[in-house]
């Protein structure tokens, strides 16, 4: 995904996501209870009949130009060990790494 942002003198700065990574863990109101997990997600493709079948349902509103939701999926899988206790929680985290132009050469 990316994003663009005018830049000084009319240039287009342009800013791209390079890797989403999902952060989880138990968490008891203070700290996490084991260092919080990392995975990393990555954007999903969608087959024509989910997008067709989706788009019949929803209304469309010729002044929009945004894209559509995009769903994440993990790379690899995940195991938690939990305890039944009111006062924990599970807990996500998303991070985003991006990069961005900063003069004319370098990101």
């Amino acid at each position: 995904m990316t994003l663009g942002k005018q830049g000084p003198e009319g240039t287009l700065r342009v800013v791209v996501i390079q890797e989403r990574r999902l952060h989880l863990g138990v968490h008891n109101g203070w700290c996490f209870l084991d260092k919080p997990q990392v995975v990393v997600l990555e954007p999903l493709a969608r087959s024509r009949s989910d997008s067709s079948s989706k788009q019949s349902s929803l209304v469309k509103d010729s002044s929009t130009t945004s894209p559509p939701p995009q769903m994440l999926g993990l790379r690899s899988s995940l195991e938690l060990k939990l305890t039944n206790h009111q006062a924990l929680a599970i807990v996500f985290q998303l991070e985003f790494v991006f990069s961005a132009p900063i003069g004319r050469e370098t990101m």
